[in-house]
């Protein structure tokens, strides 16, 4: 059963919440084939980044790795735990996406680290409304201070009416059953001009999203037709941001984040 949705007190006063963002470091594509374009001269970049990751993993133990954490304007130390690494044996690598969290004190993992940066580099005016949706996490507060009033709810079924100047969705559309019709619902919670910011499984080999398993574990996987659905249902741009940093923390393979404004 969904969750009334809630209003999130914003986190105490930092000059962060407010301040310039770094850049958020990514290369923007609005389909497959200025994808597939990329990769004829970039995919040299991506197996330099492949190999230089490789060198960072440790024969045993957890992972740290010396940057800036960006949303937090800091020095950071980054870690992560070979509990939570994939494959077997020599091959064993960091999750990076998932388990790469920074030392400060919300300690954010990756994926929400580079949502909050973006969010943050690209600004949110005074007395913007912020729709969060999926489960409750460790950045809310940090969302909710950028915005005049934050309304978290756990499902898109959950979520009111609107309108919302900004719409972050966080692992939740995967789950969403009918989910080209539940786009268009999303799509009209916002305000003209409003921003949409997701996070999913996003597969740059997939021309065209699929949905696995059966029953309640069917799990959608998004592919380059989500740039084009989101389009349909009434954004008037629609890309997705392949981000990549080591500087920042942000380490990985094929590592993207969607962004639409109405």
């Amino acid at each position: 059963m969904d969750q009334a949705p809630i209003r999130i007190p914003p986190a105490p006063f930092h000059l962060a919440a407010y301040a310039l963002a770094p850049q958020f470091p990514a290369l923007r594509f609005a389909s497959q084939e200025e994808f597939k374009s990329y990769l004829v001269e970039g995919q040299r970049t991506l197996d330099g980044r492949f190999l230089y990751e490789n060198s960072l993993v440790p024969p045993s133990g957890p992972l740290s790795h010396a940057g800036t954490c960006a949303p937090c304007l800091r020095p950071a130390t980054f870690t992560t735990s070979p509990d939570h690494w994939e494959g077997e044996g020599e091959e064993r690598r960091p999750y990076w996406r998932e388990t790469l969290a920074c030392d400060c004190p919300d300690k954010l993992p990756q994926r929400v680290r580079a949502a909050l940066h973006l969010v943050q580099a690209g600004g949110v005016l005074p007395g913007a409304r912020l729709l969060l949706c999926g489960a409750p996490g460790r950045a809310d507060r940090r969302f909710a201070a950028l915005a005049h009033e934050a309304v978290h709810a756990t499902t898109l079924a959950a979520a009111p009416p609107g309108p919302f100047e900004l719409a972050v969705v966080q692992e939740e559309l995967q789950f969403t059953p009918d989910i080209w019709t539940a786009l268009p619902a999303l799509i009209a919670r916002l305000a003209p001009a409003g921003r949409l910011v997701l996070t999913l499984p996003f597969f740059p080999t997939f021309g065209r999203s699929e949905l696995i398993g059966e029953n309640y574990s069917r799990v959608n996987r998004f592919g380059w037709d989500l740039l084009m659905q989101l389009r349909d249902a009434g954004c008037r741009d629609a890309a997705a941001y392949l981000y990549w940093s080591s500087e920042l923390g942000l380490l990985g393979p094929m590592n993207f984040i969607v962004r639409a404004v109405k």
